[in-house]
């Protein structure tokens, strides 16, 4: 009798365990996905810092032409 409410409220217990396991690894994104969102992201950044030097070269190019007028 004991041994076995014991038995089974351990075996209840892992049951658990292993649910709370499950839905956290549902909660998680693969590897895969997180190499393809992070090279995603790099790519984004490397286009935004081109757009921004050139961006810079544009100005520094129209300050020399301001200067060159006066």
């Amino acid at each position: 009798g004991e041994i076995a409410r014991r038995f089974e409220d351990r075996l209840t217990d892992v049951r658990d365990d292993i649910q709370q396991l499950g839905a956290r690894i549902d909660g998680k994104v693969s590897q895969e996905v997180y190499d393809q969102r992070h090279e995603a992201l790099a790519s984004r950044v490397t286009t935004l810092e081109t757009l921004r030097e050139k961006d810079t070269e544009r100005i520094v190019a129209t300050r020399r032409w301001l200067i060159a007028s006066v």
